[in-house]
């Protein structure tokens, strides 16, 4: 492909129409292939970052309008015929930037539509955490996605019930012969959900978890696997311990009340305990927690740190709202994204905070927003309904 003016005017008018919502559905498809090259897919990311436009002008009006222009040509590569192949596009994404600040920067910052905050607000202010829902995977593959009060008759399983009370199993006689089989429940992202397992233990699952548990408890033990965020409140039996396997740990517990965070995205992983006893090990050792302890670590061969904390703070999401206490930034817009269905972009130093307080889930992500930046040096805004990027306020 040459590069030429014309080719890099009809991209930059593409890049003008993406920036303001003015694309076709095949202009869309255009852009959406053009920018699977990855200087062109770097260039789209830098245009929608918050300033980048008012810098670029900065920048350019710092000269005269010849000397910018000889600038752009420069730069497009207009003025060459000859170009370097692996640099080729490079530049053409150069000359794509540089006409669209010179011919089209104005005309962004000053078109009359909603600016960076009003666009923030208008679509923070309409997010709200999903209605609870599930997907139920069964040890044969089948799959029941589950989101409204009702029951089920599963051939193999027996019924199962789905309301205000969470999930029960009525184990059917012929289950006994499958006992090593084991079913997933799987919450997706803004969702919570609770489980009644077959010794009567409770578990909630936050946004964004899953977990393995047998449809009946045989042998020795009672075993499940967790991703993500659990609050177990375990039937007491001393004779089977009940062991909850998470990707940084390992719980070990008899009878007692515990929350578990093990998200494989977040970098730490932490085990509290409300009542009663748990064991906590992974590959560094092993700790008992008492009640008010909470374990830490930050993977399996990562040593366990033992802290005291306000366990209301940990068990508060099954209640609706999101807690944290001494929670750096990292884990906090962790679980506000994954309750609001968003994804952030962090342009600050995380480990600079640490944050303490609660958020109602009936929340909008507009006043999370508005109460996080009242405590904060942060500004928060939305580019887009799907991003959420943070950066130090501007004095």
């Amino acid at each position: 492909m040459t590069n030429h003016p014309e080719q890099i005017e009809h991209w930059t008018e593409l890049f003008i129409g993406h920036l303001n919502g003015t694309l076709n559905e095949e202009q869309s498809a255009e852009f959406e292939a053009l920018t699977r090259n990855p200087h062109f897919k770097a260039l789209q990311e830098r245009l929608e970052t918050d300033g980048y436009l008012d810098r670029r002008l900065q920048d350019y009006e710092q000269y005269d309008s010849r000397k910018a222009f000889e600038r752009f040509r420069a730069s497009a590569g207009i003025s060459t015929r000859r170009t370097m192949p692996l640099r080729r596009w490079a530049w053409t994404a150069a000359g794509v930037a540089a006409a669209i600040v010179l011919v089209a920067g104005v005309t962004l910052l000053n078109r009359p539509s909603f600016s960076d905050r009003e666009r923030t607000f208008r679509l923070a202010e309409t997010r709200f955490p999903a209605p609870d829902r599930v997907t139920l995977t069964l040890a044969d593959g089948r799959s029941f996605d589950l989101e409204e009060s009702g029951e089920e008759m599963i051939d193999g399983v027996g019924r199962i019930s789905y309301g205000t009370e969470g999930i029960r199993y009525e184990t059917a006689p012929e289950t006994a012969p499958e006992v090593a089989a084991c079913n997933e429940l799987s919450v997706p992202e803004g969702s919570k959900c609770r489980i009644t397992l077959d010794d009567g233990t409770s578990v909630w699952l936050n946004s964004g978890s899953s977990l393995r548990y047998p449809v009946k408890f045989s042998g020795e033990e009672r075993r499940v696997v967790l991703s993500g965020e659990a609050l177990f409140d375990v039937t007491h039996n001393p004779e089977r311990p009940f062991i909850v396997e998470a990707g940084k740990s390992t719980m070990t517990v008899r009878g007692t009340k515990f929350n578990v965070r093990d998200f494989a995205g977040e970098s730490l992983a932490h085990t509290t305990l409300i009542e009663g006893c748990v064991e906590v090990e992974n590959r560094s050792g092993k700790v008992t927690l008492r009640p008010g302890m909470q374990a830490r670590t930050r993977g399996q061969s990562e040593p366990l740190t033992l802290r005291e904390v306000d366990t209301n703070i940990y068990t508060a999401w099954t209640e609706d709202k999101i807690a944290f206490y001494d929670a750096g930034l990292e884990e906090v817009l962790a679980e506000i994204c994954r309750c609001y269905q968003v994804q952030p972009r962090i342009f600050v130093d995380p480990g600079a905070y640490a944050l303490t307080g609660k958020i109602p889930r009936d929340f909008s992500l507009a006043e999370v927003i508005e109460l996080l930046e009242s405590i904060t040096d942060l500004e928060f805004e939305m580019p887009d309904e799907n991003t959420l990027t943070v950066n130090k306020k501007q004095l």
